[in-house]
């Protein structure tokens, strides 16, 4: 029961009553209908003919309609055996009889689905086999189990009993093999219209004229033995396989069937003869169905195997990759839209060509069997980088390679922007934690400068002499100086703020160097200025004088640290286009290191033993801060840095503009 009810859950959804009435009243009349026609050459007692078409169309019905009909079969088997075939006394064996082939095809029906997975569909071998196999025991099963009843009750001897076991076991696997693959078929009529192709009427009424003719001459022309004709019947049957598949199969061995049927009736054949006619007809059908099955999974093959052929064309020709078929020799013999558009070739430009002359690292990456990153070859002889993964067919050495090349040349170049973007950011970060510094230290030198300027007018009150004075008034003026740099670099680092003013740039330039002509002469270096015109600028004077007076200072202490004949420094300003002047320090130092000339403005970075690395830094972000730019100039000697500011008047017209 517990198989019964797994088999029957798998079933449709219960019809309406009225139309599960109307399916069982018509299975009723066409059963009925089946067993008249079909009655021929029956055993008496038993009521058991050598074709019986009715059991294949009750194991059909259930399959399709469910078990749950079985009171529609047990009906039919009842009435056909009134109607039809005549109740032998007594009477109450026919009762018995119709249970028996009623639970022997609904538990055939059950098995089916149920212990072999039996698809109505009916479109694979394992279909084909368990449907044989699973009928032609059952079928003898319920041959002996309904025979035995007669047998028991004295109605026949045992000689009858074996050869009526025999023509019922036959005459209801017959009646399966070639009805119920066909009426499982039609309930699938879509599949069984692919599988006849378009217009095949003419065709099958070409098959069906050589079916006849083949039985014409087996049973008409009398010149040999029937049984020694038979086998002429695999020729149109095959010929009918190959062309319709398992549809062609079953609607063949029906044909068949129906015709040595109407001959044998015709010829008056003995029942003894129609018996070995119809062990022929099994075998026949046995072989056609299985053919027929066996080129349906061909073709389901084929198809299933051009379908993925045609979904791989797709990815192929649609891949963003380049995908290149290469021979044994290392020619490419097939090549992707992606593969001639990367490696700038026409179409079909790039088949016949030789691997290495569009990846000279094939092999390399072909040994490695991992996505290795090479360099490509375009048409034009531009080299890019590319990612290349190959892989082969098989074989040693192997008949066909694939290799897939992914440009990756923008994504080297969008990594090369992100470089330098993070290396900006962490520059920026630097320089920020270098102002925050600047600023803690300016504002803790704050005080003690603030108490310098307090102590020398003191001491100018303590000791009012001409010399102390002139001398506590320049160390006042030079303590008030470093307290307004102090507190001009504190505002800026904080807020990045700047207090503009217009300034001439030789007042500005001076002003700047007055603090650094001592220092440079008592290191015997010539401090030279050159200005070209009188522009005014709108900068921030302190700012300015800092960068200036960071930029000289480096230039004293690198020609200090060397005995060099030459000792210059050369500060010049001359105006630029579009209202810019662009003021140079150069110096005849040694130079700076080519390791870290381009490191020089990050913070931190030094060549100074004792330095922090932060002047330069805090320089130029004081010079962006103007809008202008602070660079150095790589020469064979010395040291060159130029920065620009810009002049008062193309500074107020660009705001005004803005």
């Amino acid at each position: 029961m517990g198989h019964l009810s797994g088999f029957a859950g798998r079933l449709p959804r219960a019809l309406p009553i009225k139309r599960a009435l109307a399916i069982a009243a018509a299975f009723i009349v066409v059963y009925v209908s089946l067993d008249w026609a079909t009655y021929l050459y029956a055993i008496r007692p038993f009521a058991i003919t050598t074709w019986n078409p009715c059991a294949g169309f009750a194991l059909a019905f259930l399959l399709v309609c469910g078990i749950r009909f079985w009171p529609a079969l047990a009906i039919a088997a009842f009435a056909a055996d009134v109607l039809v075939r005549g109740v032998p006394p007594p009477a109450w064996l026919e009762p018995l009889g119709v249970c028996i082939i009623t639970a022997g095809y609904v538990a055939m029906a059950a098995v089916l689905h149920d212990r072999f997975g039996f698809r109505n569909e009916f479109d694979h071998l394992h279909d084909m086999s368990t449907l044989i196999v699973v009928s032609a025991v059952g079928s003898l099963l319920l041959a002996s189990a309904y025979v035995g009843v007669y047998h028991l009750q004295a109605f026949a001897q045992p000689y009858d009993f074996e050869r009526a076991v025999i023509q019922f076991w036959i005459g209801d696997l017959l009646g399966i093999v070639t009805t119920t693959p066909l009426l499982l078929l039609i309930s699938n009529w879509p599949t069984v219209i692919r599988q006849l192709g378009t217009r095949p009427w003419p065709r099958i009424a070409l098959h069906v004229a050589a079916i006849v003719c083949t039985l014409w001459l087996i049973f008409g022309l009398k010149w040999v033995d029937e049984y020694k004709l038979f086998y002429l019947l695999f020729i149109p049957l095959i010929w009918f396989v190959m062309k319709h598949a398992i549809a062609g199969a079953a609607l063949g061995i029906t044909v068949i069937q129906l015709g040595l049927i109407t001959s044998v009736r015709l010829s008056g054949y003995k029942t003894a003869a129609v018996l070995e006619f119809q062990f022929l007809m099994l075998a026949l059908a046995a072989t056609g169905l299985f053919l027929g099955m066996f080129v349906t999974e061909r073709r389901a093959a084929r198809q299933a195997l051009n379908n993925s052929e045609s979904r791989l064309r797709a990815i192929v020709s649609t891949a963003p990759d380049s995908i290149v078929t290469v021979d044994s020799g290392g020619i490419v013999i097939a090549a992707n839209p992606a593969a001639v558009r990367v490696f700038g070739f026409g179409a079909g430009g790039l088949i016949g060509a030789h691997v290495h002359d569009v990846l000279p690292e094939y092999e390399r990456a072909a040994r490695t069997r991992e996505v290795t990153e090479v360099i490509g070859v375009r048409r034009d002889g531009s080299r890019f980088t590319v990612e290349l993964a190959v892989g082969s067919t098989g074989g040693d050495p192997p008949a066909i390679s694939i290799a897939i090349a992914r440009d990756i040349s923008r994504r080297k170049e969008i990594e090369r922007q992100l470089s330098e973007k993070q290396a900006e950011l962490n520059r920026s970060a630097r320089l920020a934690a270098a102002g925050e510094m600047a600023a803690a230290l300016a504002h803790e030198l704050h005080q003690p400068l603030s108490a310098i300027r307090n102590y020398t007018r003191a001491a100018q009150l303590l000791a009012p002499t001409p010399a102390n004075s002139e001398l506590m008034v320049k160390v006042e003026r030079e303590a008030a100086r470093a307290a307004e740099v102090v507190q001009r670099l504190r505002d800026f680092f904080r807020g990045g703020t700047s207090r503009l003013e217009c300034i001439g740039i030789t007042e500005l330039i001076d002003g700047a160097l007055e603090q650094l002509r001592e220092e440079a002469a008592r290191h015997q270096i010539a401090l030279e200025t050159t200005i070209a015109g009188h522009d005014e600028l709108l900068v921030d004077r302190i700012q300015v004088n800092t960068v200036i007076h960071s930029l000289v200072g480096n230039a004293i202490e690198a020609i200090a640290a060397v005995n060099a004949g030459d000792r210059r420094i050369e500060v010049t300003a001359q105006a630029a286009r579009d209202g810019w002047v662009v003021c140079s320090i150069a110096d005849t130092g040694p130079g700076i290191s080519p390791a870290i000339v381009d490191r020089l403005f990050e913070p931190f970075a030094t060549t100074k033993p004792t330095g922090i690395g932060l002047g330069l830094a805090m320089s130029r972000s004081m010079i962006e801060s103007h809008g202008g730019q602070l660079w150095i100039e790589r020469q064979a000697a010395g040291t060159v840095f130029k920065f620009s500011l810009p002049c008062a008047d193309a500074k107020e017209a660009r705001h005004a503009a803005a």
